[in-house]
């Protein structure tokens, strides 16, 4: 993701981003600054038992709507 603030337009808002292997999920924020900061969140896993893709699908939701107008 540090690369991607190269190619970013917006630099004044947060990146985001998600790595999967499909089974879990990671989500990554990137914070402009100097030096850019990061966050990672807990890593969800599809192997619990707690319906964790209700939390992935509503992280994901949030994230649209941060986005979009």
């Amino acid at each position: 993701m540090p690369s991607a603030t190269s190619a970013s337009d917006t630099r004044d808002h947060p990146l985001f981003g998600l790595a999967t292997n499909g089974r879990g999920f990671l989500f990554m924020q990137l914070m402009p600054g100097q030096p850019p900061k990061y966050a990672l969140s807990r890593r969800f896993s599809m192997d619990n038992p707690e319906q964790e893709l209700y939390a992935v699908l509503g992280i994901l939701k949030r994230i649209g709507a941060t986005l979009l107008p």
